[in-house]
């Protein structure tokens, strides 16, 4: 189980991975919803997001948006599984 260190570390090296975008975070917005810099701008947003969550002892809603993020990540190509899954790892 992760603790909040362990939450905030893995969300730290979740922004690193979408920081190669090298833009800014951005509110959810469906009328650039095809765009990737949109879908990477929200997921800025979510990292941000994440260590707040945790710290409130909202650990579940923290985990759940880890778990998108990952997701994501995946899928723009900036991680593969093996690399994520290293990431959870204690």
């Amino acid at each position: 189980m992760m603790n909040y260190e362990r939450i905030t570390n893995v969300c730290a090296q979740m922004q690193e991975l979408f920081a190669r975008y090298k833009t800014h975070p951005r509110r959810w917005d469906r009328r650039r919803s095809a765009m990737e810099e949109s879908r990477v701008q929200h997921c800025i947003e979510m990292c941000d997001a994440v260590p707040a969550f945790a710290a409130d002892g909202r650990r579940e809603k923290a985990m759940r948006w880890l778990g998108f993020l990952q997701g994501a990540a995946w899928t723009l190509h900036l991680a593969t599984i093996e690399e994520l899954k290293e990431m959870n790892k204690p």
